[in-house]
């Protein structure tokens, strides 16, 4: 964005919108530290899905990448149709197939899910082929 003609690059500043101040603090604080372990563990699950947002919306794929490896190791079946619609919604790849496998063990396992109903409709056919179609 600064290496362009853009406004933001004339005037070297981006005004950020739409996003809490601990959002934007973490996702500037990944940028200038991305070896130290920042906050996120403390960030509720509305905010850390607001930082996969900043990341999408940004750009900013170093972050999209961590925030994905960290969200994968807290799907619940209480979170995640929550997380897979994030998944679709802000281009998560990594967590798409992490919350379908997710969900696939679920329905396996018989482990009821919270808030199916929710559930993004490319997602329920997504996920039916996983389920109930195979290679044959």
């Amino acid at each position: 964005m600064f290496d362009s003609g853009m406004k933001e690059a004339r005037e070297n500043k981006v005004k950020i919108a739409g996003f809490p101040y601990e959002v934007v603090e973490e996702a500037v604080r990944f940028c200038y530290d991305r070896d130290h372990l920042f906050a996120f563990d403390i960030l509720s699950d509305d905010d850390k899905m607001l930082l996969l947002k900043f990341s999408d919306v940004y750009d900013m794929a170093s972050l999209k990448t961590y925030i994905e490896s960290e969200i994968e190791y807290t799907v619940t079946p209480d979170n995640v149709c929550r997380l897979a619609n994030a998944s679709i919604k802000f281009n998560a790849e990594k967590l798409h197939s992490r919350c379908i496998n997710y969900l696939v063990k679920c329905i396996k396992d018989s482990t009821p899910v919270a808030n199916f109903d929710i559930l993004n409709a490319i997602l329920k056919t997504e996920l039916l082929n996983k389920v109930v179609c195979h290679k044959i």
